[in-house]
């Protein structure tokens, strides 16, 4: 996805891409950038199935990360 959808606009400096996978039954999968982690699940991309959901985790969960990955890059 090229063009970042207007409800996560606000989150633009965590958000390295975006999957819309809708088609295949498989929600959002958005992937963060180094240095960013997504607390509720461990791990450096959030998969929900709405926007709505994605911000949720956005907004409450994503945070940043000291990780050995994350400070190599």
């Amino acid at each position: 996805m090229s063009k970042l959808p207007a409800a996560l606009r606000k989150y633009a400096k965590v958000i390295d891409e975006i999957s819309d996978e809708r088609s295949l039954d498989q929600g959002y999968w958005i992937y963060l950038k180094p240095g960013w982690i997504n607390t509720l699940h461990d791990l450096h991309q959030i998969h929900e199935d709405t926007l709505k959901e994605c911000v949720a985790v956005l907004k409450n969960f994503v945070t940043e990360c000291n990780c050995n990955d994350c400070k190599e890059k």
